[in-house]
């Protein structure tokens, strides 16, 4: 059954909170203010911007009270007159961490490196952000991210996931976001593939269908996914939309290939047979199985209470029901002694 309402109440339990947002704004607007006003960081600074799903608007609520992050972009010019860079990139990882070390707002939170690429704050208990220092060469050039000066274009992914979204009549953030929660739900909080990864992964799979519920559209998507990830006997190369030259998949081991499309594979099916389901309470039975989203799924009859209110619309106006002496409605017409009001509708509204 398409259950248009149901998906999207779905969709407020998926997508991160007010407060979680609000926690979040804050944090990355006062420690990138840190950076631009440092005087050791002004004698590179070029500019500074978040990437990420935060970024790209597809970041989800985390599972089981886990972590959220932000990741933030510090773009420097790292190369001298010569064109050599003015130190390597195990030195800027050191550089950068002694300078917030000795910032009093981060000096006891801040953490060296716990990612391969970018430097750690703990800013709260749920919430880190994540600092990569690049090499920047102009505006329309991927950069070189620390250690080892990798090319990488996050300017250029953000932009293929707008025209993404664009092409898929605004679905792709959702159904992206729907996707990365069902991963989370089955195989655990950081467990693969990797966002970016599964991202593009979605985004050559995304219905393009103009007019379709976000229903719809998830289970379009899971199946042509689904189709791909199955003709597969090993690891597939997933360049880089904005990078060819980077492969996504390359950390991507066999092992979790596996357990990826065995789940895929379920979860698609049973997605199928809950939208044919005719039913809606079946219907949401089939989402909340194990093998979709494992209870998650809002149960409220949102469809059948629709078509109540729009059944109690139609009547009023047929006046086939109307208000008995005690102020309540009926269509038993010997208990009725007046019609509603014309202005009057389901939902009390009053012109």
């Amino acid at each position: 059954m398409n259950l248009t309402t149901g998906f999207n109440k779905f969709l407020e339990k998926v997508n991160l909170d007010k407060t979680r947002i609000d926690r979040l704004i804050s944090a990355h607007k006062e420690l990138r203010e840190a950076l631009r006003a440092n005087d050791e960081i002004k004698k590179y600074y070029k500019n500074d911007y978040l990437q990420g799903s935060y970024a790209l608007k597809l970041g989800i609520k985390p599972i089981s009270r886990g972590e959220y992050d932000v990741d933030i972009i510090l773009e420097l010019d790292l190369k001298n007159s010569d064109g050599n860079y003015i130190m390597d990139g195990s030195q800027v990882f050191y550089w950068l961490y002694e300078i917030l070390s000795k910032m009093p707002a981060y000096r006891d939170k801040v953490e060296y490196p716990t990612k391969k690429r970018a430097i750690r704050i703990k800013y709260a208990k749920d919430l880190r952000l994540d600092i990569s220092p690049v090499h920047f060469k102009n505006e329309k050039d991927p950069v070189e991210i620390v250690p080892d000066w990798k090319l990488t274009n996050p300017r250029g992914f953000k932009q293929y996931c707008i025209d993404t979204n664009k092409a898929s009549f605004n679905q792709f953030y959702y159904v992206t976001r729907l996707l990365k929660y069902l991963r989370d739900i089955q195989l655990g909080s950081g467990s693969h593939p990797k966002s970016i990864l599964l991202t593009t992964l979605i985004s050559k799979h995304i219905s393009t269908k103009e007019g379709i519920t976000l229903n719809q559209a998830l289970v379009l998507t899971m199946e042509s996914l689904n189709k791909y990830l199955q003709g597969l006997d090993d690891v597939p190369e997933v360049c880089n939309p904005s990078l060819k030259s980077e492969n996504l998949s390359e950390h991507w081991s066999y092992g979790y290939f596996y357990d990826f499309k065995n789940m895929f594979d379920n979860a698609t099916k049973k997605a199928r047979e809950a939208y044919n389901e005719k039913d809606e309470q079946k219907t949401i039975e089939l989402l909340n199985s194990d093998d979709l989203f494992k209870g998650n799924f809002p149960v409220t009859l949102y469809e059948a209470e629709i078509k109540k209110a729009m059944d109690l619309s139609e009547s009023i106006k047929a006046n086939k029901i109307g208000v008995t002496a005690t102020g309540v409605l009926s269509s038993v017409k010997s208990q009725i002694v007046s019609n509603v009001p014309p202005n009057l509708g389901s939902h009390g509204d009053f012109e």
